[in-house]
This record gives C-alpha cells, sequence and structure tokens, in this order.
C-alpha cells in the first residue's frame, strides 16, 4: 500500500486550447481489460508501449534491455509514479481548468514534464504534498519548456 501524494494541477490559457486539451486527457488507461473512462489518463501523454503492454503490469524482464518489463516498472521509469492519477475531480472555469488527483508515492513529474513540452499553448503549474514522507514541492512551466522544479521536505 503507497503513501498517497496529493495533486493539484492548474493549467491555464485560452478556453479553445484547454478544451481541446481536457477532451486529450480522458482515456482508458493503458490496461486492456479497463471501460471505465478516466478524466485525467497519463497514459495519452506518455504512452506505454505495445510491448510493455503486452507483458502485462508485473511483466518479466527488465526495462534496462532484459525483455520488456512490466507496466509496474514502466509507469514508476517513464511516468515517475504507479497507477496514474487516482480519484481525479477536474474544475473548469473560463480560462483555467485544475485537476486534483491522488497519484502513489510521489508526483507524477515526467508526465507533467511531457505536458508542458507537447503543449506550449498553455500554462502548467502543479502543487502536491507526500504527508507520508513528508515532502512538498511545485512544478510549473509555459512555452513548452519547465520552468521551475522544487521539492522540499515538510517541517514538522
Amino acid at each position: 500500500m503507497p503513501n498517497w501524494c496529493d495533486n493539484s494541477l492548474s493549467i491555464s490559457g485560452k478556453k479553445e486550447d484547454l478544451l481541446a486539451f481536457v477532451e486529450k486527457a480522458k482515456g482508458k488507461g493503458w490496461q486492456p481489460d479497463n471501460t471505465t473512462e478516466l478524466p485525467l489518463d497519463l497514459n495519452k501523454f506518455v504512452p506505454m508501449p505495445q510491448d510493455v503492454i503486452n507483458n502485462g503490469y508485473n511483466g518479466e524482464g527488465n526495462l534496462e534491455g532484459n525483455g520488456a518489463g512490466g507496466g509496474y516498472d514502466w509507469e514508476n521509469a517513464m511516468w515517475g509514479t504507479k497507477w496514474g492519477a487516482c480519484d481525479t475531480e477536474v474544475y473548469m472555469e473560463e480560462t483555467n481548468v485544475t485537476y486534483t488527483f491522488e497519484t502513489a508515492w510521489r508526483p507524477a513529474d515526467k508526465v507533467i514534464y511531457a505536458m508542458i513540452t507537447q503543449h506550449p499553448e498553455l500554462e502548467f503549474h502543479l502543487d502536491y504534498t507526500e504527508f507520508g514522507m513528508m515532502f512538498k514541492g511545485i512544478i510549473s512551466g509555459f512555452d513548452g519548456e519547465l520552468k521551475e522544479d522544487i521539492c522540499e521536505d515538510i517541517s514538522p
């Protein structure tokens, strides 16, 4: 059972760009048997390769060249967390959309970096807190570039 990292991702920009992002972000994840649409599917921004999907979640091998590895190892290596965004809520305003969600152990920082790069027309700001290991941070970017990535301990 992981510690949960609380995330609040605020995205701002033109209304039509935000609407396009919100539509792109929806998906059913990489698991072939998933029928539930997710409001924030990390696989839409950093997609899992088919050979890893074929190998399953706890697949044999590893990502360093000894086979495809499994979804668990791949998610941690390529997204920065396992399982993707959980318990996601979406709040839409005229020029801003906010996603609140949880991730296992840490933020999905690598997916946030990909969002920033893939959507230079939008501005991204992620605030996260993980109370189990007592850390928090922010990641922000715009114009397709990462501008800030700060992680610090939370003092008791």
